[in-house]
């Protein structure tokens, strides 16, 4: 159980009484990711009571509540026993899937307010940051700063308030001019 983001492999395992064989074109598992039907691929197992399938977590792919495995899709081949009977495609004792998560949209800045009031030359002003979702991986590094006129300065430092919140501090002002504080765009740690 976790959350997975795009690329990361989810493994299912399906097991039968006895040894199965597959058609020549693999069976596949239909999966809910967030209300998209997505395909778990035939890996391995034909010939042994165990078939293992695969799916690759899609950039978009999003499921807050779990995905689940709907069924077997046999692609209009078969499915047997090594004496060719067919399987009993009920998926049964199914294990819970719930707590498979898949999160795969980059967290973002909801808001970034200014703490103090206009900082004169020498001073330093805070901002809060606020994330849509709780991140970690946080620093100096995921933020621009954008100067108008002749100010400057740089990030000092950057404080966790909780999962979700931040304060950033920048120092070393002058000049006359704005500030702003800027979420990278990319490049950034932030998970």
């Amino acid at each position: 159980d976790g959350s997975y983001k795009a690329g990361d492999v989810l493994s299912f395992t399906v097991n039968g009484s006895e040894a199965l064989q597959t058609g020549a074109l693999a069976p596949r598992l239909v999966l809910d990711v967030g209300g998209v039907t997505r395909y778990a691929t035939y890996v391995s197992g034909s010939g042994s009571s165990v078939l293992v399938f695969q799916y690759v977590v899609q950039a978009g792919d999003n499921d807050s509540n779990g995905i689940a495995v709907n069924s077997i899709d046999l692609r209009g081949e078969a499915l047997t026993d090594l004496a060719g009977n067919d399987l009993n495609l009920a998926l049964n004792g199914m294990g819970s899937t719930a707590g498979v998560l898949v999160d795969t949209t980059a967290p973002g800045a909801s808001s970034i307010v200014r703490v103090d009031a206009s900082p004169s030359s020498g001073d330093s002003v805070r901002f809060t940051v606020t994330f849509s979702e709780e991140v970690s991986g946080v620093d100096a590094s995921d933020f621009n700063l954008v100067f108008g006129g002749s100010a400057a300065g740089s990030i000092s430092s950057v404080t966790a308030l909780d999962g979700h919140t931040y304060t950033v501090v920048v120092g070393g002002l002058s000049g006359l001019g704005s500030l702003r504080l800027d979420l990278a765009n990319s490049g950034t740690g932030i998970l």
